[in-house]
């Protein structure tokens, strides 16, 4: 400003006025810049990710729901959960293969597993198996009774004698005359000597196995024999013939042995036996005809070829 044109009231106290005028050409000042929190951490500021339409939707609709009803909350904590069940059902399952899930080897112990199960299961059965028999027997059969008791009499009865007879003729017991006086009573016969052991061994055998019900039907098969053939002794030894009422005691009682052998061969040995698992004890059937059969068979060729004498001359 020139000293013309300076005003007049002007003073030089006016230079003391900083007062700011406007200058386009000026260059503005930069400002520092403000210190952020993370900044000063050394972290990334967060940043906004605006969601996009579908998501904005699903999460107003999550929102609507949820201010709908809060008294099932833990209801709808559950739904994602179905909803996600759901889903996966209704996308396409793959091929499976049973290849999968297979093993590629078995356990060492597997078969001892099954072995030791097995032995277990046996002896669970063997344990039971004469209960189940007995039970499942007259189950099928009806109520027997007494008969069981019955027919262990009748063992007893004829196992006794031939026992007894038996280890008489061997051991002399009673003061008999061992196997020589047998063979003394069969000095008539072909085979004397032979026939005075058989007819002492088949005796005993008979005698043991009735009275354990054991084998029953080749044991009473025995007994048929050996009865049937003592009764033919008796009756050659005595004379009488085909006259029965001049019959001695001794042939009444080896026909009545003869009787009870096969009339055990048919009934069997009952329950309380040791064949009371087996199916002639039970129901015998084909097998009573066929052992009576061949014992007949047998008897008759003892005597036939053995003795090969008439005992009714």
């Amino acid at each position: 400003m020139s000293d013309k044109n300076v005003p007049d009231k002007a003073t030089s106290f006016d230079d003391d006025l900083d007062i700011p005028t406007y200058n386009a050409d000026a260059k503005a000042e930069e400002k520092p810049t403000r210190s952020r929190l993370f900044k000063r951490a050394g972290r990334a500021e967060p940043q906004e990710i605006k969601p996009n339409a579908q998501t904005v939707s699903e999460a107003a609709l999550e929102e609507e729901e949820a201010t709908e009803t809060r008294q099932f909350e833990t209801l709808r904590a559950e739904e994602p959960k179905t909803e996600k069940v759901e889903k996966a059902e209704e996308m396409p399952a793959p091929a499976y293969d049973d290849e999968d899930f297979a093993t590629t080897a078995m356990p060492a112990s597997a078969a001892d597993l099954d072995d030791d199960e097995e032995a277990v299961d046996e002896t669970a059965v063997e344990t039971n198996e004469d209960e189940r028999v007995r039970r499942d027997g007259y189950r099928e059969y009806g109520r027997r009774g007494t008969i069981d008791f019955g027919l262990l009499f009748v063992r007893i009865a004829l196992s006794a004698y031939l026992l007894i007879a038996g280890a008489t003729t061997f051991f002399k017991l009673g003061g008999g005359e061992g196997l020589s006086g047998l063979e003394t009573d069969f000095a008539d016969y072909a085979f004397a000597s032979p026939l005075a052991i058989a007819v002492p061994t088949m005796q005993l055998i008979a005698g043991a196995f009735l009275l354990l019900g054991l084998v029953t039907p080749f044991a009473a098969m025995i007994g048929l024999v050996v009865t049937g053939f003592m009764a033919l002794h008796e009756l050659a030894a005595s004379g009488a013939g085909l006259d029965i009422f001049n019959w001695p005691d001794s042939v009444w009682l080896s026909l009545v042995l003869f009787v009870i052998a096969v009339a055990l061969q048919f009934t069997g040995p009952g329950f309380i036996s040791f064949d009371a698992k087996r199916s002639w004890a039970r129901r015998p059937l084909a097998t009573s005809w066929i052992f009576v059969v061949i014992g007949i068979a047998v008897l008759v060729a003892l005597w036939w070829f053995g003795a090969a004498v008439n005992p009714l001359a």
